[in-house]
């Protein structure tokens, strides 16, 4: 797999965001809504995740509010990589 550089844009991609959907939806997007309204953002997810499997590793990708809201099943998710 050829190596991708690192978006350099992303603060930028960012702040347009913000512009225009305003700091209110940002703080309160999923994950998947930002990725949804970056579509670069969700194309270096998916080229670090590949990157990261392809060295061995699992990925888990979580909601922040669902770590702190839904800890037990938090752990249960984690748990399953291991078996």
């Amino acid at each position: 797999m050829q190596q991708k550089p690192y978006s350099r844009k992303l603060p930028q991609l960012i702040d347009e965001l913000i512009h225009e959907k305003g700091e209110h939806w940002l703080l309160n997007a999923t994950t998947q809504q930002v990725k949804d309204a970056l579509p670069e953002v969700a194309e270096n997810d998916k080229y670090r995740d590949e990157r990261l499997q392809d060295l061995g590793y699992t990925v888990l990708r979580l909601e922040n509010q669902d770590v702190f809201k839904l800890t037990e099943w938090v752990e249960d998710e984690i748990k399953k990589c291991f078996k």
